[in-house]
């Protein structure tokens, strides 16, 4: 189904160090992984996504984009 998507994302120089990455992946069940913001751009269009954009902030971006349905 299609939609909007929203995400409030740490670029990776400003993510945690290793342990708090350990501490938040040992929490969460998977690995943490931090991508820029063009990254994270190209994986939501792969993914069918649409109009992606990026909005810079001080410490972190906010990325949008939408899937047709």
């Amino acid at each position: 189904p299609g939609g909007r998507v929203a995400l409030l994302e740490l670029p990776p120089s400003k993510a945690p160090g290793w342990f708090g990455r350990w501490i938040g992946g040992h929490r969460h069940g998977a690995e943490m992984t931090f991508l820029g913001a063009d990254e994270l751009k190209e994986h939501l269009e792969s993914a069918g996504f649409q109009q992606a954009t990026w909005e810079s902030g001080v410490r972190c971006y906010l990325t949008t984009a939408t899937k047709p349905g």
